[in-house]
């Protein structure tokens, strides 16, 4: 199975954005050395939620200090983008990181970062469809013309939350990247999804995880809302969870550690 990282970077009072960027790179660092396939950027804007308000320039310092894993925006916020530049962007990338560049995009949700940007919320899927023709276009050289030209054309993933999401993606023949969901909800968005005629070994499927040298101490870390999507508890235990996903078709994971982080990465490593 792949495994990614997901980078969030929420930040709180306790912690100066500084401490949170280091950590961060603690971990991409981590990965890279340890098997990990992939490194995935989040983006968020005006809150300590999520400090990637410039995915593009944080996935610039990834591609600069790495060889090896695929670097993906999970995702690209595309209406608070301008889409022509946003595909100048994923070309640059494409060259600063030899061609590891995969491209999430999805509608956001967040009310306060389309009003800081001034943005209507409620034109959110619109401007995504259309921004994303634009973005395929440049990338492809189909219509636009960019410079530079990407070095290869990346994949793009459709983020998608709904049975109908699921659907649609599949009919038009875009992977997806899916979020964190109990695993009963996860069999019927995958089904639908493959049943569409979607590759489910495709789809990206983004779960929290915890791993601790037993169960209880990682359920004891682990935000109880958490726990329904999450690979939690020792290492035997996660092993258990990652097998599940397998039963369900999942070949690919993006791994969210948002407790104890290095820590759980450790004793996850040699799962993969």
């Amino acid at each position: 199975m792949d495994v990614g990282l997901f980078q969030l970077l929420p930040c709180s009072a306790e912690r100066s954005a500084s401490d949170v960027i280091a950590q961060a790179f603690s971990e991409i660092d981590f990965a890279e050395a340890h098997g990990f396939d992939s490194v995935w950027v989040a983006e968020h804007h005006f809150s300590g939620f999520g400090l990637v308000s410039a995915p593009s320039v944080f996935a610039a310092a990834i591609a600069a200090r790495t060889k090896r894993v695929r670097i993906g925006y999970a995702v690209a916020v595309v209406p608070l983008h301008q889409p022509l530049r946003l595909a100048e962007e994923i070309a640059w990338l494409t060259h600063l990181s030899g061609g590891r560049v995969a491209v999430g995009v999805g509608p956001g949700f967040l009310e306060r970062e389309f009003a800081g940007f001034g943005v209507p919320l409620d034109e959110r899927h619109a401007s995504l469809e259309e921004g994303l023709t634009i973005i395929r276009r440049a990338l492809s050289g189909e219509e636009f013309s960019i410079e530079p030209a990407p070095l290869a054309m990346p994949p793009i993933y459709r983020a998608v939350s709904s049975i109908d999401g699921a659907r649609r993606a599949a009919r038009e023949g875009t992977p997806v990247l899916i979020g964190t969901k109990p695993l009963a909800a996860l069999a019927e968005l995958l089904a639908a999804f493959r049943d569409e005629g979607g590759n489910v070994a495709d789809a990206y499927v983004l779960r929290h995880v915890c791993v601790a040298r037993t169960d209880a101490e990682a359920v004891e870390l682990i935000p109880e809302d958490s726990v329904a999507a999450a690979i939690c508890g020792s290492p035997t235990t996660a092993r258990a969870q990652l097998d599940a996903l397998e039963e369900l078709g999942v070949r690919r994971v993006i791994a969210w550690f948002n407790v104890d982080g290095l820590r759980s990465m450790e004793l996850f490593a040699p799962l993969i």
